[in-house]
């Protein structure tokens, strides 16, 4: 029931726009043959047969009154089958991307698993230079001493 819903939305909106072409026109005819009588009634008079003049001025009054109506008719027809024709595009386009998704979706799921490009090679870190030591460094025991110190605090070897 829901298959291709989008072709039968499109379907349908072709449908109901010859459907309401078809009203308008009639309704046009209708009313076209309304104004022509009246038209034609109220310049003779109430004497529908008593001038050849009368039955032309009723007769382009009813043919002009059915160009309008059905020329209004035709444009709302077609302008409101745009929208319900665009629905049924819409749903097409959608359902589409849908699938293609998915097929998507499948390739690369089951594709193998890609090897990961190596890392870029990273610059050499510079060696540090030996951080000195606060202070005075004993010559006899190697003693790291604080500089207010005149003696090593090891072997007491003066400064």
């Amino acid at each position: 029931m829901f298959k291709n819903i989008g072709g039968k939305i499109k379907t349908l909106a072709k449908v109901l726009f010859i459907i309401s072409v078809i009203v308008f026109a009639l309704s046009a005819a209708v009313a076209a043959i309304y104004v022509g009588r009246m038209t034609a009634y109220s310049c003779g008079g109430y004497a529908y047969h008593s001038s050849s003049r009368n039955g032309v001025a009723g007769f382009f009054a009813g043919l002009g009154t059915f160009i309008v109506g059905a020329g209004v008719g035709f444009l709302i027809s077609w302008i409101g089958s745009f929208f319900m024709y665009g629905l049924g595009q819409l749903i097409e386009d959608t359902e589409i991307n849908r699938k293609t998704n998915q097929e998507i979706l499948k390739k690369l799921q089951s594709a193998p698993e890609q090897p990961k490009a190596p890392e870029q090679p990273k610059a050499p870190e510079q060696p540090k230079a030996p951080e000195q030591p606060a202070g005075w460094v004993c010559a006899k025991c190697g003693t790291v001493n604080t500089d207010e110190s005149n003696f090593c605090y090891n072997c007491g070897t003066r400064k």
